[in-house]
């Protein structure tokens, strides 16, 4: 198949650039003075839920004078089966476990910061036995 004559496509910069992995940029590179850590969601139960849901991630840190910074951690899509009780994959594979990046953090905020987590999930009423495990890692 062309793609490029049959379907109108075209690879853009850096598809087929030789580089080696020495020049390739780290995705995962820190600004100094900014945190290394994650925040590890665990504990959520996905038999829990009907189909797939989100989870995203909010930091808030307070200063010395009361005013707060929120910070946007992400989100974690939790792609599931309606019911999963019925595959045998799904129930070996229930709980839900999210890693957030702090790496646009300073470091000398993550300490001091009120994580939150939030669940979005059609409808308006969470199931009764969610619960959740935040652990900042690194």
């Amino acid at each position: 198949m062309d793609i490029e004559n049959q379907l109108g496509y075209t690879y853009g910069p850096g598809s087929f650039d030789d580089l080696s992995i020495d020049d390739q940029p780290s995705a995962a590179a820190v600004e100094p003075g900014f945190s290394a850590r994650k925040l590890m969601v665990r504990g959520i139960d996905r038999a829990l839920f009907q189909g797939s849901f989100l989870l995203t991630a909010h930091a808030t840190v307070p200063d010395d004078g009361g005013k707060t910074k929120e910070y946007c951690l992400g989100y974690h899509s939790v792609l599931s089966r309606y019911s999963v009780s019925s595959c045998a994959n799904c129930r070996a594979h229930l709980e839900v476990i999210a890693h957030f990046s702090l790496k646009n953090m300073p470091e000398d905020e993550v300490d001091r910061a009120i994580f939150t987590v939030k669940v979005h999930h059609r409808g308006s009423v969470l199931p009764a036995g969610l619960k959740t495990v935040l652990k900042v890692r690194g």
